[in-house]
């Protein structure tokens, strides 16, 4: 995936709830956490196998039959559908939608807090 810039950044209105319920930040916070994934935020390629395959299926069911782009950054999965996407009946290349923010149980976040 090439670079994208934020102004490039498709959110569904799935997102925007899901960011909201699963980080506790304001809605108005999604498109600089969706940047600062894509720019900064850990491929699924790098992540341990379990974390891996799970996102993966997760991914699987919200973007049915399309390319998907996982990143996870800051213990949350963002999950971009990749491609063209029709704007105003033209095609634009390049531009990420983000489809859903998935919480990511494997993370080293999430395992300290299910001992307690």
């Amino acid at each position: 995936m090439s670079y994208i810039y934020p102004a490039d950044i498709r959110i569904t209105r799935h997102a925007r709830r899901r960011f909201k319920e699963r980080t506790g930040l304001p809605i108005r916070a999604v498109k600089a956490a969706a940047a600062n994934a894509i720019e900064r935020g850990e491929k699924l390629e790098d992540l341990p196998f379990f974390q891996r395959t799970r996102l993966q299926t997760l991914a699987a069911k919200h973007s049915p039959n399309t390319e998907t782009d996982i990143r996870v950054f800051n213990g949350v999965a963002f999950v971009f559908r990749v491609g063209c996407i029709a704007m105003d009946g033209r095609y634009q290349t390049d531009v990420a939608v983000l489809v859903t923010v998935l919480p990511n149980y494997g993370s080293d976040q999430y395992a300290e807090n299910a001992h307690e």
